[in-house]
């Protein structure tokens, strides 16, 4: 058995003190780590890989790093393939990212050299560490870590000593999903309802094609049986691995459910499938075990004769009931529980229903819940939804219900289309089609302005017939709305005066939003001034309407309101996206007033933070350096879907930090250049309160059983942090 600390800080320490004995070799890990800082880290490999094989004399090291590269096929990938490198600092492990669409072959391609690349950083892990130059224990080593992986994490694996939260049980969790020391992309989920004792994993099993074509060092090419039945080790051990997680994270967990998903067929979607006892599991010797047969045991596999793994029939899924306990989805605003102690202070009251976000929420998530057992046959769906009309007590969703039935049956609604029923259910109002056709001609240059000014006086119309904004805030009372739980959160915490807040409809904001928008088209700045201000004070998070009223206010001319509001904006701004929209504006803000240091400043971190805004910032800084542009590929955090991430869009657990970012060091916001914005009374975005009472609510909200707003915070904690774990708890609270 190789002898191997699995937490990398050990493994470099220990390799730091034998540098001094072990003979100079090759930094793979340094190598893999400089991708990070590469626009094009495939064809820097190649450069690197090119150079080892011109030196005269190669250590083992840089052996391995080369072989196993060519042999991925690392010649075979264009140098500009769409690669993100990131470093994952949890498992201090290499990652590469696609960005945008490639072909499928590319997809293997890459991971291929992925799987390489991780081997490779081992490889010199265990030379400095055991003082080991011998290519064919290089081999040893790869295998043990992806094939035995149970048995080398079994130990690091302790009971805690005391009792865990429910935040505590999942971080724990994700953390180690994420710091996971295996070569393949797994992607693991989990689920935990520890007041049932079960805890669940799913992962994708690895694909025999993406197995290193050489397992040995005797050069042979492994036959595709070969192969498959590595790729089956692999599943199995990693089964057995998460097993033992599974019952180290809490004495309440008395079973454990664990799938791998089969990556080559979705006709056959399950290639392992198990719930295993706490008892039967505590009777296996990991140390001395196959975990091929230990599962094919337990019937949770079917080997084939080869010992690669043949589709097996799921005993469960992650959607099963039992792993999302029903009391922890629940809305806020349906809510009557008390919160208190820690939690109450984490989410900044003694009451779940004030982090409602609007005055409709409770409707929204009717018409969720409904549309989820919606199936696309009409005669189904129909019955479906009268059932829930005869049980709601909500006149505007039973109208919506009724107007949805006809449609289906009509053929003018597709029943397949979830995001046409949501709004079909949602906006049932007289002034939503009103709002879909101002918006289809706002999106129109060459629009009527009679048809703008019509909608405009429609609209408003209707607003004040709505009722909800007509009342102005008052010393005792105010009126809100918040477009995530998460801003509701940190209005809470941060902002909240003890005033009675009064939610205002998402119907209704959105209707205060088109009327500025239209007020601007048809250039009445007052009114459009009187309605942006208003949405501000409506929402003083929703970085939007901030961004709505600067333009407003430079159009007017009055730049100096217009850098006030966005300085207030940044004070409170949590998503990394919004930051960078506000830098930007304020840096275009900065420039045209002639304050160039401080717009220098500004766009450096609009070009460090915002995603759909980076190319933009980047230019602007060009144009202000007199220099020509340079625009990169934009900013991702690792495989976040970056603008969306926080608000429950799905996304690929890879487990990768997110990387450095990627331009010029000019071009990354300097302790300078944040020292230029804090003496001109620029808020560095997000503040430390932000920060800490988002991580603050994110635990506060788990603890609680408060899910859905659970979601939001730790989403967007991963986003403010870049904290890849976070992506694995958000999952594991759906």
């Amino acid at each position: 058995m190789v002898s191997m600390p699995v937490n990398s800080h050990d493994a470099r320490e220990d390799a730091g003190s034998l540098r001094a004995t072990s003979p100079s070799l090759f930094n793979a890990e340094r190598a893999a780590q400089r991708l990070v800082a590469d626009i094009y880290p495939i064809e820097s490999l190649k450069a690197q890989v090119h150079s080892l094989c011109a030196s005269a004399a190669q250590d083992p090291v840089a052996h391995f790093f080369c072989e196993s590269l060519k042999d991925a096929g690392l010649y075979e990938l264009p140098d500009d393939a769409p690669v993100w490198a990131s470093w994952n600092r949890i498992s201090h492990l290499p990652c590469l990212d696609i960005q945008g669409r490639v072909t499928p072959a590319t997809v293997k391609g890459v991971r291929r050299v992925e799987t390489a690349l991780i081997r490779s950083v081992w490889a010199f892990r265990v030379a400095m560490f055991q003082g080991v130059s011998d290519p064919a224990f290089f081999y040893e080593v790869a295998t043990q870590m992806d094939c035995h992986l149970a048995s080398t994490l079994a130990p690091d694996l302790h009971p805690a000593r005391t009792p865990q939260s429910e935040w505590q049980c999942r971080s724990s969790v994700a953390q180690m999903l994420t710091s996971l020391p295996i070569s393949f992309r797994t992607d693991p989920d989990f689920r935990l309802n520890r007041a049932q004792g079960l805890m669940a994993f799913s992962f994708t099993a690895p694909d025999p094609e993406l197995v290193p074509r050489r397992l040995t060092p005797t050069g042979e090419v492994a036959t595709f049986p070969e192969r498959a039945s590595y790729a089956a080790q692999v599943s199995c051990s990693l089964a057995l691995a998460l097993c033992a997680l599974g019952f180290s994270i809490s004495s309440d967990i008395s079973q454990v459910w664990v799938e791998a998903r089969n990556p080559a067929d979705p006709a056959c979607p399950c290639l392992l499938s198990a719930k295993i006892d706490r008892a039967a599991f505590d009777a296996v010797d990991l140390d001395n075990c196959d975990a091929r047969e230990v599962l094919a045991g337990w019937n949770a596999v079917h080997l084939a004769a080869d010992k690669s793994l043949a589709p097996i029939a799921a005993t469960f899924s992650l959607a099963h009931p039992a792993l999302s306990p029903k009391d922890c989805q629940r809305a806020p605003l349906q809510a009557s529980s008390p919160l208190e102690g820690s939690q109450a202070q984490g989410l900044g009251t003694s009451c779940e229903a004030d982090l409602a976000c609007s005055s409709d929420p409770a409707r929204e998530l009717e018409a969720e819940t409904l549309c989820r057992q919606l199936t696309g046959s009409c005669a189904h769906d129909v019955h479906v939804i009268l059932a829930a009309i005869h049980k709601s007590s909500d006149d505007l969703f039973c109208q919506a219900g009724e107007h949805v039935v006809q449609s289906l049956i009509d053929g003018t609604l597709d029943g397949d289309d979830p995001d046409a029923l949501m709004e079909a259910f949602m906006g049932v109002d007289t002034i939503a089609p009103l709002l879909r056709e101002a918006h289809r001609l706002l999106c129109t240059p060459d629009a009527s302005p009679n048809r703008l000014k019509q909608l405009k006086d429609a609209i408003y119309g209707q607003l004040l017939a709505r009722g909800d904004l007509n009342q102005p805030d008052t010393a005792n009372e105010c009126y809100r709305w918040f477009s995530t739980y998460a801003e509701r959160q940190l209005y809470n915490c941060l902002i909240s005066d003890e005033r009675q807040v009064h939610l205002v409809s998402n119907l209704s904001f959105q209707a205060l939003s088109i009327l500025t928008r239209l007020a601007i088209r048809l250039k009445d700045f007052d009114q459009a001034l009187a309605w942006g201000l208003r949405a501000v004070g409506i929402a003083p998070l929703y970085a939007t309407a901030s961004l709505r009223l600067a333009r407003i206010l430079r159009m007017t001319g009055d730049q100096k309101a217009a850098k006030t509001t966005l300085c207030s904006a940044l004070l409170w701004a949590h998503d990394p996206e919004a930051i960078g929209a506000l830098y930007l504006s304020l840096g275009s803000l900065l420039a045209d007033i002639g304050a160039t240091q401080q717009a220098r400043a500004a766009l450096k971190k609009a070009a460090h933070l915002g995603v759909t805004v980076s190319g933009e910032a980047q230019v602007r800084l060009s144009n202000l350096e007199k220099l020509p542009a340079h625009v990169p590929h934009a900013q991702s955090v690792g495989d976040y879907p970056a603008a969306a991430v926080a608000q429950g869009t799905s996304f690929s657990a890879s487990g990768d930090a997110a990387a450095p970012d990627p331009r010029d060091g000019s071009d990354a916001p300097s302790l300078a250049d944040e020292e230029i914005l804090e003496s001109a009374g620029i808020p560095l975005a997000p503040t430390p309160q932000v920060d800490a009472a988002v991580a603050h609510g994110a635990e506060a909200a788990v603890d609680a059983g408060l899910f859905c707003v659970g979601r939001d915070l730790a989403g967007l904690l991963g986003l403010m942090r870049q904290d890849r774990t976070m992506v694995s708890m958000v999952k594991s609270l759906v």
